[in-house]
């Protein structure tokens, strides 16, 4: 019609929101708690031949079971608060230290077409201090997608300390079991089997309860967390929520948030930490503040303890003023 309407008038105001914070968002500099690693060759080869059911007892694998296992880990870090950067394996820095620098935690999602170097790279990753996570179909064909005749997962049995001989679908959710732990098991279940790992969560299952559903050990400086279902929402957000606590830095921003609420942050070339805080609902929510802060659209001053009012689905920007 040519007639400016809703759309027009929010991405409008977007524009002016963002050329008026013009110097405070140039050059940013993000950080994230979390590394997603997700590969693009493993998404078209489980696209072509899914291992998840299209339906429950179902003879053909699902087109999207890739996206399945993906939104799986990414709920889970997402309901837990932390920070994700999606990365490709060609994205990988060659030297395993900077990749710890940049991500405390690695999370390796449904990486079923992998070459040889790229395992290897995981590995070294996480004997250099780096938190490896490891999920369904992870390193089970070399980058031509031929299945590789060792038992799983190859080379990364010995540092994840389980391997397995089979593996399910799942018709139906599975309870999990463990100390402090909840949530189902969701289409899938590798069958693993413990060598020196530490089992962190079981199967409420007569069949399954003979696997680790989630397992993890020391390796080197680093560990390794093998992962051998799609966690529902529960248990999705129980195993981030236990990676922060592991293996990420507290953060008080974190830890203020409510539940509907994410924070993520850059640093300016000054150096001055910005906090980006969403809500993602159609309730309004309150953030109170762990540190005192400039709104960076208002230019309004604000203390430690005051309360961030957000509407809903909002969006404050806010940078963090020097105690110094």
């Amino acid at each position: 019609s040519l007639t400016p309407g809703r759309t027009y008038a929010e991405l409008s105001g977007l524009a002016r929101e963002l050329t008026a914070a013009t110097a405070d968002l140039a050059d940013l500099r993000t950080h994230s708690d979390v590394g997603l690693l997700v590969s693009p060759e493993s998404r078209w080869a489980l696209e072509f031949q899914g291992p998840i059911a299209a339906t429950p007892h179902s003879w053909s694998g699902d087109p999207t079971s890739f996206e399945q296992i993906l939104a799986s880990c990414y709920r889970g870090l997402f309901d837990a608060g932390l920070a994700v950067d999606v990365v490709g394996p060609r994205q990988l820095p060659d030297d395993p230290a900077a990749m710890v620098a940049r991500w405390p935690v690695l999370v390796v999602a449904g990486m079923y077409v992998a070459s040889d170097a790229t395992l290897d790279l995981l590995v070294r990753y996480a004997d250099a201090g780096g938190h490896l996570v490891l999920t369904p179909r992870t390193g089970y064909a070399t980058e031509e997608n031929v299945i590789r005749p060792v038992v799983a997962p190859g080379v990364l049995a010995g540092p994840a300390g389980v391997h397995y001989l089979e593996f399910t679908n799942l018709p139906v959710d599975v309870p999990v079991t463990g100390d402090g732990w909840s949530g189902s098991a969701h289409a899938w279940a590798d069958g693993l089997l413990v060598d020196d790992a530490e089992t962190l969560a079981g199967y409420d299952h007569p069949h399954l309860s003979q696997f680790a559903a989630i397992t993890t050990k020391a390796h080197g400086a680093g560990r390794v967390t093998t992962v051998g279902t799609l966690p529902d929402r529960t248990l999705g957000a129980e195993l981030g929520r236990w990676l922060a606590t592991t293996s990420v830095p507290a953060d008080p921003w974190r830890d203020a948030r409510p539940a509907s609420v994410t924070v993520h942050s850059a640093h300016d070339p000054a150096g001055r930490r910005l906090r980006v805080v969403h809500n993602w609902s159609w309730d309004p929510a309150t953030v109170t503040l762990p540190t005192a802060a400039d709104d960076v659209l208002s230019g309004a001053a604000l203390a430690a303890g005051d309360a961030l009012e957000l509407g809903p689905w909002d969006v404050r920007v806010v940078r963090e003023r020097s105690t110094a």
